[in-house]
């Protein structure tokens, strides 16, 4: 079944992913691991404050989808100690990525994902990465990236990604596109032929 035609592809490179990261600044770097080690979208991400992170390392992040309402728990223990360093000089109430413009009650807002996307945009093209329309990248990156380093597992990635069917999770990952994704599922397969006895034909 088709669904749509790709726009934005997911990093498959792991360098890649890194090399990205190492040309942000500090505020757009933390705003990347975000994205790309929660598989958050960026409208939930822009408009985070301090008092919405967890108190301690062990607890998870509360996020609110905008587009599901849903309440969603994931753990950040592997940024947590950046975050924390990051926001160590702010108040409670502050966005954890304000924008430089005030509203007209001269109060700081949250940037917008499209500002966020202008930012990143340059550490993208520096990677030949090209025509990049939105923060979805790093969703679909996360997605399978979640799925390789669970060795296929495509159902626990719907769960996570809140997809409604498990076809939009394969979709949207773009998995088993390479024969590596092919071969790990086949190597992880353990097979009914007892050991040191040959296949027999069917």
């Amino acid at each position: 079944m088709q669904i749509g035609t790709h726009i934005t592809h997911p990093i498959k490179n792991r360098q890649q992913i890194l090399r990205i990261r190492r040309r942000l600044n500090k505020r757009d770097k933390m705003f990347f691991d975000l994205l790309i080690n929660t598989g958050r979208r960026g409208c939930d991400i822009v408009k985070l404050r301090k008092k919405d992170l967890p108190k301690l390392k062990s607890e998870t992040l509360h996020i609110k989808e905008l587009k599901t309402y849903k309440d969603i728990k994931l753990p950040i223990e592997i940024i947590w100690d950046d975050l924390m360093e990051y926001v160590s000089n702010m108040n409670d109430n502050d966005y954890l990525f304000p924008s430089r413009k005030r509203d007209k009650n001269g109060n700081i807002n949250h940037i917008t994902t499209k500002g966020m996307l202008l930012r990143i945009k340059e550490a993208l093209a520096n990677e030949n990465i090209q025509g990049v329309k939105g923060l979805h990248i790093f969703r679909k990156t996360f997605c399978y990236w979640l799925i390789y380093w669970n060795k296929g597992n495509v159902v626990l990635a719907r769960i996570i990604m809140n997809h409604s069917h498990i076809k939009y999770t394969i979709y949207y990952a773009e998995w088993g596109d390479r024969q590596e994704e092919i071969n790990m599922g086949i190597k992880n397969f353990k097979g009914f032929v007892p050991n040191g006895k040959k296949k027999r034909a069917c």
